[in-house]
């Protein structure tokens, strides 16, 4: 299986993470290839790995994901597309990580959606936050791809009851961004240079006949 989004780039380049055993990230541009695979993000290789959350900025110069591990986790990296190719804990950064989810008694918190911002110097993630009555708290949070800075906090939703699934983060075209989910009808269009936000009503989810909303996925628009 390829998932490939939300990949915003030049006509001439290709970015797929294969989702399986051997996954890795790799991008083609024109007739050079390169990859980065997932050897070496556990220390003894056990858990399921898989890659997921992909982003491209707006020149190809620079590549977000997640990867999922049932060790350690969900792991948030930015990768320069034109580093030399290598495992990715030795080329690409890391920006956040999640240990897996805890118990429904406790408070768990997990990554819902990873986007990089279009000139690739941010890169934008959607955390929620799960109380154990059962409420849910995502937060958008700006961190720097080049590191350095303190992350900024972009804006904050309450969603009350949580719903299954977390916040997606889409790009519009204009450089904000759409947080929205399968399971319901509100959405909201943020603005990070001003961290305001504008609420959304969603006209209905398009899901195939036959396939619960929550089997559908890696659904985005590009920058």
């Amino acid at each position: 299986m390829l998932a490939a989004g939300p990949v915003s780039r030049p006509r001439w380049m290709t970015v797929l993470a294969p989702i399986a055993a051997a996954a890795a990230v790799i991008v083609i541009t024109g007739r050079t290839t390169r990859q980065w695979g997932i050897g070496g993000l556990t220390s003894t290789g056990a858990g399921t790995l898989g890659i997921w959350g992909v982003s491209v900025s707006r020149d190809g110069g620079m590549v977000a994901f997640v990867t999922q591990s049932q060790v350690t986790g969900d792991t948030v990296w930015a990768l320069p597309t034109r580093s030399a190719p290598g495992a990715i804990p030795a080329r690409a950064r890391q920006m956040y990580q999640a240990e897996p989810r805890v118990g429904p008694d406790n408070r768990a918190e997990g990554i819902d959606s990873a986007l990089i911002s279009p000139d690739g110097t941010l890169l934008y993630l959607a955390t929620s936050a799960i109380s154990a009555s059962g409420d849910a708290m995502i937060s958008v949070t700006a961190y720097s791809t080049a590191g350095g800075a303190s992350p900024s906090l972009v804006t904050t939703l309450d969603l009350g009851s949580y719903r299954g699934l977390g916040e997606s983060l889409t790009p519009t075209n204009d450089g904000m961004l759409l947080a929205w989910s399968f399971t319901g009808s509100t959405a909201y269009l943020i603005n990070p240079a001003t961290r305001t936000r504008t609420t959304l009503q969603l006209h209905g989810v398009p899901v195939p006949a036959g396939t619960a909303s929550w089997q559908v996925n890696d659904v985005f628009l590009a920058w």
